[in-house]
């Protein structure tokens, strides 16, 4: 009986970890995480970069379906107060969609469909239209192509985004040529 008892207060014993083992995880715990931060740092950028051109992309697609679905003109425009259309290309300050009823080309009662807020601080939006207004048809009010060109806070081309819309009324997103966030 005895026996057994010593036997077993030894693998009780041999059953832990080391306070030197438990060093060495840590440190090459330590070690990897200062190799895969930075890289995560940036994908994180690159995913918040994306999620607000994304933003953009739902509105463009929200205004072209609803116009088709109900054959009624449907505009996207810049706003700052989520209320009405500010008439200037300013996107960072916020974008809404409405559906244009009485083809006035203005927001009025009842005609909001959706109000997008505007862009985390930092980031520079150029673009070179005020509105788009879609039609039945699904094509949209651009004569020639309308570009919108998303940069983020560092001004990095790599984490930028550009919409570029044809008359057709697709909206089509790519990266930007290299330069054209810090011109």
């Amino acid at each position: 009986m005895r026996r057994r008892e010593q036997k077993r207060a030894l693998s009780l014993r041999e059953a832990g970890f080391t306070l030197t083992e438990l060093m060495i995880v840590l440190v090459i715990f330590a070690i990897l995480v200062a190799i895969a931060g930075p890289s995560f740092y940036n994908t994180i950028k690159e995913n918040e970069s994306r999620t607000q051109i994304n933003r953009l992309m739902s509105a463009l697609n929200l205004a072209r379906s609803n116009s088709v679905k109900t054959s009624l003109p449907a505009v996207v425009c810049a706003s700052s107060d989520g209320a009405t259309c500010t008439g200037v290309t300013d996107l960072a300050s916020g974008w809404l969609v409405f559906e244009d009823r009485n083809s006035n080309g203005a927001l009025n009662t009842d005609e909001l469909l959706r109000v997008f807020e505007g862009l985390p601080a930092g980031y520079v939006v150029k673009n070179n239209f005020a509105n788009v207004t879609y039609y039945p048809d699904g094509s949209a009010s651009a004569a020639s192509a309308q570009t919108v060109l998303l940069c983020p806070p560092d001004l990095d081309d790599a984490k930028a985004w550009r919409v570029v819309l044809f008359s057709s009324g697709r909206p089509s997103m790519s990266r930007p040529a290299s330069g054209d966030c810090s011109a």
